[in-house]
Formats: C-alpha cells, sequence, structure tokens
C-alpha cells in the first residue's frame, strides 16, 4: 500500500486518513527508502495496530453506546454474573431497558460493609453493578428477576485490526498521526542492526506519552478497583 500513487480527496474526505496514508507517512518520518525497505508494510501495520490499541488503553478514546455486540447485555431471571465484551476497558452507565434505570456503581467492599450477606445471590429489581475490570465481567445487584436487557455506555479498544489499504482508524483525526510517535518506538526496538535503535524509542515513547499519557500498571489497576467508587445513594423504596 505504501508505493500506490494516492487520487486527490475532496474537502469532505481531507479530514480522513486511511491505512495506506498512515503507512506513507510512517516511512517518511523513519526516512525508510532504502530497498529493501528497513521494515516491512505487514510490521508497520502490526505497530500502528498496537499504537490505536495503545492510545485508546491511556486515554480511553473511544466512548461507545450503540455497538449491540459491545453495549447490549441480554439479562437472565435470577444471573447475575455477566462476561463482557473483550473490548471493553471501563464502564461508564448502565440502564436496565425494562425499567429505563440508571444503576448506580458499586464495590465488593460497600456491599459487604453496607449491603447484606446474600447481595452476591439475591434477586429482584437492579438496583447497583460491580465492574470486575481484571475479568471483564460485570455483576447486577440483585441479579434481575425478569429477562431484561442492559443498555451500556463504555470506553472500548477498537475492534477489529486494520489490514486493508483503505481501512481507518476508529479514534477521531486529530490523533492520527501522534499514533506513529508509538509505531516508531516499536519500530526501533526491532532486533535487527539496522533498525535496532533504544534512543530514538525511548525519544518517541516519551512523544506518545507527552500526547496520550502513561499507561498504568497493573497494581495501580488493582488499587483502583479495590477502592470504593463514588457512591449516590438513590432513595429507593
Amino acid at each position: 500500500p505504501a508505493g500506490t500513487a494516492r487520487p486527490a480527496r475532496s474537502i469532505e474526505e481531507a479530514l480522513i486518513v486511511d491505512l495506506a496514508e498512515l503507512v506513507q507517512t510512517f516511512r517518511s518520518r523513519a526516512d525508510d527508502s532504502a530497498q529493501p525497505p528497513l521494515w516491512t508494510d505487514t510490521e508497520i501495520i502490526s505497530y500502528i495496530n498496537e499504537a490505536q490499541r495503545e492510545a485508546c488503553i491511556r486515554a480511553k478514546l473511544i466512548e461507545d453506546m450503540d455497538t449491540p455486540e459491545v453495549t447490549r447485555l441480554a439479562l437472565r431471571a435470577g444471573k447475575g454474573l455477566y462476561d463482557l465484551h473483550c473490548s471493553i476497558l471501563w464502564i461508564r452507565r448502565v440502564a436496565i431497558q425494562g425499567s429505563k434505570i440508571a444503576l448506580t456503581e458499586s464495590s465488593v467492599e460497600y456491599q459487604d460493609e453496607t449491603g447484606y450477606a446474600d447481595w452476591m445471590t439475591r434477586v429482584g429489581t437492579p438496583r447497583w453493578f460491580i465492574f470486575y475490570e481484571g475479568n471483564s465481567q460485570i455483576r447486577f445487584i440483585d441479579a434481575p428477576k425478569a429477562a431484561d436487557t442492559a443498555i451500556l455506555r463504555v470506553h472500548r479498544l477498537p475492534l477489529r485490526p486494520m489490514k486493508s489499504p483503505t481501512d481507518r482508524l476508529e479514534i477521531h483525526e486529530k490523533h492520527h498521526f501522534r499514533l506513529l510517535d508509538w509505531a516508531l518506538r516499536l519500530a526501533y526496538l526491532k532486533q535487527d542492526a539496522d533498525t535496532y535503535d533504544e534512543q530514538k524509542a525511548q525519544k518517541y515513547e516519551a512523544m506518545f506519552t507527552a500526547s496520550f499519557g502513561i499507561r498504568e500498571d497493573a497494581n495501580v489497576l488493582r488499587k483502583h478497583a479495590d477502592k470504593d467508587p463514588p457512591i449516590i445513594r438513590p432513595n429507593w423504596p
């Protein structure tokens, strides 16, 4: 895709960057004019895909409440725990379709301290949810007493990797070219005498971090999960 001629684009298309253009820009920034090139198109595409995922993890760039396979959960009577779509990073809001109720986020600690001993098995009207980030699961408290649908508003990863030259990034266009900092970081870590450059890799990683923030490690995320979320206590009857 990098060597094909690119037709002129309309004003409407001018802000849309496809995969082929990103590969071309990567080669320009890396001054990769060697024959054969230092990095194959396949390698560069894998770097760009990983860069988009990394940016979403750090900055939660994709918010979704419309993709059915991600944001709709079919609830079964008496079942409280459900697996989430693998792309979900964080849950912003949960509502039950049948009752139009927005649930309150809770935690295991809060339920243990203030709830009843049977909160994990109680069946009734869902009032709270717990997001188990590490397991990519959600628990409804109470478990629904009848079949219904939960509607989620989430931050997520891209749904699928880009492969075709005309594929486009899911994140907003304003972030596209800054992704190449992470792609270049990965490229300069390639274990090859002509490509490996730790100093350049560190430079591009710092530039990427300046744009998208740091990545919190598993220990930090676990501490966040252990803390009680802000509880807004509804006036339940």
